[in-house]
Formats: structure tokens, sequence, C-alpha cells
């Protein structure tokens, strides 16, 4: 399954650089676009240079990340697409990804939580410490990583289409997977003319919503609640007497989409 945000790449455009990230009324021989995209700039500029010394070491595991446990950097930047790829294979392609775009220098470092592994987490080197030139830099670099068309030389992953994504936090991903999860239930039963999806945490089947929160309602008697990959519950579920009322399904036909029963 892929979010709106984990889609495959798109055609082999690749720039040359990506830190070319300025003032609307300055220049230093980088072009973008009013999207934020950066039109194959030649080199970083003066003042988005950043130390090419510091290291880029790669944590082995999650376990040695720099943060404290459960605690989300949003400024990272994911990229997957991998199939179950060894470490040390990621993190050359990691370095050949952000080198074809002149920018090994803003890869501080790799996170890559097992020995063999689908996606890493990368930590952005920003050269300047403005939050809101941040989020904008980390933007730019996701777009090109989805515009470079990457081909990988590792073993076995020849063929897979790499997509990025600005880091999410839990309760984030816990979102995407559930409106992902019971939007595809949706279609396979009542089909794409009849249900509607908004990322926010919402899903229609014919303007009736049927996904929800513990926020925002409370639960009845009989409710599925969605987990996320730890098995913890994630706040999101659904009413099954309302599922079955709008799908025209049974109970273990629900269950049966999410694994159970």
């Amino acid at each position: 399954m892929t979010d709106e945000s984990t889609l495959p790449m798109a055609g082999p455009r690749g720039p040359a650089g990506i830190a070319c990230l300025l003032e609307p009324e300055q220049s230093d021989g980088c072009e973008g676009g009013d999207d934020g995209r950066v039109n194959n700039p030649e080199r970083l500029p003066a003042d988005m240079e950043v130390d090419a010394t510091r290291g880029t070491g790669t944590p082995r595991s999650e376990a040695q990340g720099y943060r404290p446990s459960g605690e989300v950097d949003e400024l990272q930047i994911v990229i997957g697409g991998w199939n179950e790829c060894r470490r040390d294979h990621i993190e050359q392609d990691v370095q050949d990804i952000f080198g074809r775009m002149n920018g090994n220098a803003l890869v501080k470092q790799v996170f890559i939580p097992y020995v063999r592994c689908g996606y890493c987490r990368v930590e952005i080197n920003y050269p300047e410490q403005d939050i809101w030139k941040m989020r904008k830099l980390q933007g730019v670099i996701v777009q090109a990583i989805k515009e470079l068309g990457f081909t990988s030389t590792s073993p076995g992953q020849e063929r897979c289409k790499f997509w990025a994504t600005r880091n999410r936090s839990i309760q984030d991903r816990a979102k995407v997977r559930a409106v992902i999860s019971t939007w595809e239930l949706c279609v396979r039963h009542v089909g794409d003319a009849s249900a509607d999806k908004d990322w926010r945490g919402k899903v229609w089947v014919n303007s009736v919503q049927v996904l929800h929160h513990v926020d925002t309602r409370s639960r009845p008697e009989d409710t599925l609640m969605l987990l996320d990959s730890r098995g913890t519950e994630t706040g999101w579920f659904l009413d099954i007497a309302q599922m079955q009322a709008c799908l025209g399904i049974s109970r273990d036909a629900i269950l049966s989409h999410y694994g159970l029963g």
C-alpha cells in the first residue's frame, strides 16, 4: 500500500543539485520554480554550503539514534523502495542518490532499523537553523529525489521503484494506514465511485463517514480498533454495524480484510 506522500518517483529528470533554496530576491545561478522545485542548479549557493568534512556515519540500529525514545525528528527524510536490502547497500544507494544531486554534504546520518530493510531515515545537515528554511529545503530535497528516477545497482534491487517523503510521527503514520486500509476495504465492496477519503483521517461511503477516532466519537459496543505495526491501539476504529450496513458485507468479511477471524 502507498500513501499520498510515498508514490513512485517521477521520470528521470534528475536535477544536478538540490540545496539551492534562496529567498525570492536572491540569485546564485540556481533557478527555482514557484512550487519550490529546483531546476538544474549546478552548485550549492554560498549561503547554503555545508561543511563536507562532517561525518556521515550510519547508526546500525534505531537504538543508537540521537533523539530521546518516542521523539520523532520531523525534519528527517524517509527514503524507501528497497526489497529486503542489506544495510551497507542501502547506505551506498543513499550516498549515490545524494551524489547524483551534488548533495552528499547534506547527509548527516542514515538510520536503518534492520539488518535487511526496505527503507531508511536520513538526517539532514541543514545549513541554517531557521525552521522555515529547513522545512523548505526538506521539501526541495524530497521533490528532487522523487524526480531523480534513481536506479539501484545493488544486487536484487535493480527494478525497485523508490519513493521519498518527510518523516512522520507515529500518530501520522497510524492515521495514514487507517485511511488507506479502510478506503481499500470500501472500494473492494462498493467501488471507488462510492468511496472517498481525506488524508486528515476521514473515509466516506456514499457520504457516510465510516472511519472514526476515539477523540471525536465514543466507541459503540461492537467496534474494530485498528492497531499499529507493534500491535498497539491507534485510536482509529470502525463501527462494525455501520460498516456492515454501508458495505453490505458480513462481520467476518470485515475482520478478514485486516487478517482477523
